[in-house]
């Protein structure tokens, strides 16, 4: 008996640090191993390469449609609308509309969007659409303008972003210049003229006394008739209004084809009329 308990004490705290032995192995071996450096550490990619196909395709110009493949296709539209081609995903409505607006807002033409200052142009087929008649009428289409005629409506006082005259005798000279085919209309009595073959009209906001002179402090309304032109066309307008009134508008315009007066010579005729008993 006392052989065999000697025995016991002997080898029990054997058994129970072999677990103990194992883990500390375990451990160290773990430890070791992140400590250790790779082989070939120089070897290690630093980040994922793509594939040498994709590589290959980026390398090539033009296949990802880079900035000047953009505008290389855009310069390529522009071309085709102005030649009247076809454009994809382009209706002819959207190709009619996208047109060239040009102004003479600086005694010169020049397109709208290379032009200095605040204008609003609206053109021969805007002005037809909008059932404008008369030069008041453009107060619903162009923000900030404001047409004040009397009880008689021979004679208005104009007004743009609140700037104009205070009144609209005939002593008093108008804030807002009113021209036509560059002619000046010096006072307010007679400026509320009839919109017949009107080709464009230009709003121009602020003082413009530089290039249009005095009597501009609030702004300027620019209206361009429409001149004669090299083809045969023509237009018709019939109107009904309230208490029998009738507007009727008639223009024509023909052009020479005889002889020396071949592309030379060119003519339009305008008619419009307003009945009314009172």
């Amino acid at each position: 008996m006392p052989r065999l308990q000697s025995d016991r004490i002997r080898t029990g705290p054997t058994r129970l640090f072999e677990p103990a032995s194992r883990l500390a192995g375990a451990l160290g071996s773990l430890l070791a191993l992140f400590a250790a450096e790779p082989a070939d550490a120089q070897d290690v990619p630093q980040r994922i390469e793509a594939p040498s196909g994709y590589v290959e395709s980026i390398e090539e110009p033009g296949t990802l449609g880079g900035e000047e493949d953009e505008v290389d296709a855009g310069e390529a539209q522009v071309e085709t609308i102005e030649g009247g081609g076809d454009v994809p995903g382009v209706s002819k409505r959207q190709l009619a509309r996208a047109e060239k607006i040009v102004v003479q807002a600086r005694k010169r033409e020049e397109l709208l969007e290379e032009t200095p200052i605040a204008v609003t142009a609206l053109g021969e087929a805007e002005l037809r659409e909008s059932g404008v008649t008369r030069i008041d009428d453009i107060q619903l289409l162009v923000p900030n303008l404001i047409f004040q005629s009397d009880n008689t409506g021979a004679q208005t006082n104009v007004r743009i972003c609140g700037v104009g005259t205070s009144t609209d005798g005939v002593a008093f000279d108008p804030g807002v210049g009113i021209y036509v085919d560059g002619v000046f209309l010096p006072r307010a009595f007679g400026s509320l003229i009839d919109v017949v073959d009107v080709q464009q009209i230009e709003v121009l906001r602020g003082p413009q006394g530089t290039l249009f002179g005095k009597n501009t402090v609030g702004g300027a309304i620019n209206i361009t008739t429409v001149k004669p032109r090299d083809e045969l066309e023509a237009f018709a307008l019939v109107r009904p209004g309230n208490f029998d009134r009738v507007d009727t508008r008639v223009t024509l315009s023909v052009p020479v084809r005889a002889g020396w007066f071949d592309e030379k010579l060119f003519t339009r005729f305008s008619f419009a009329s307003t009945q009314t008993p009172g």
